[in-house]
């Protein structure tokens, strides 16, 4: 199911809990998600949108205190998607999507691309406890990279930009192919040399 559990990394502003890149395919399984209510980023969950979302969970422990912040991005991979993000405590059933859920959000606010393919939620007032996050997109079947970071701090933001995107480890292929590819530099170096 593409669960993800990351340890907290203590920062200035607050604290990361998960800070993860992702894909939604046609390879992960689906549900009914649910609608949301309110005002952006303190919605509420609200009716069902029907079935066919494809989804990913991401589990963390809150201590609870602190503004419980998470941000879904659709714009950090190759290919875009319009996201969409639901919040539970304690526990998450794709067969129940209304039960347990304390937050959902398709749009940050505003009208640009960012905010229209980024989905926030923040629960001002947690309980300390275990969440899941479940990071969809707002059309059903709908595919695509996305970046989820959830913080406790008053100060999400910031805390979610010290983070930036790994740099791709080289597999065993792409290492083979560097050290080939540096083989060929010198021989032809080489030769050009005794000429």
């Amino acid at each position: 199911m593409g669960a993800a559990c990351l340890g907290a990394a203590a920062l200035a502003q607050g604290t990361v809990l998960v800070n993860q890149f992702g894909e939604l395919t046609t390879n992960d399984p689906t549900f009914s998600r649910t609608c949301y209510t309110g005002t952006v980023p303190n919605q509420t969950c609200s009716g069902d949108a029907g079935p066919g979302f494809f989804y990913k969970t991401y589990n963390f422990t809150a201590t609870g205190g602190l503004p419980l912040n998470i941000r879904v991005s659709g714009i950090e991979g190759l290919s875009a998607i319009d996201t969409f993000v639901e919040v539970y405590t304690p526990s998450f059933s794709p067969g129940s999507p209304l039960t347990n859920c304390v937050g959902a959000n398709d749009d940050q606010g505003g009208g640009d691309t960012i905010t229209v393919l980024n989905s926030w939620v923040q629960l001002p007032a947690p309980a300390a406890g275990a969440y899941t996050v479940v990071v969809t997109s707002f059309s059903a079947g709908a595919t695509g990279d996305f970046r989820v970071c959830v913080t406790e701090s008053t100060d999400e933001l910031a805390a979610c930009l010290e983070h930036p995107k790994p740099v791709p480890a080289l597999g065993a292929w792409g290492l083979g192919g560097l050290l080939g590819l540096l083989s060929l530099i010198a021989g032809w170096a080489l030769r050009r040399r005794t000429r």
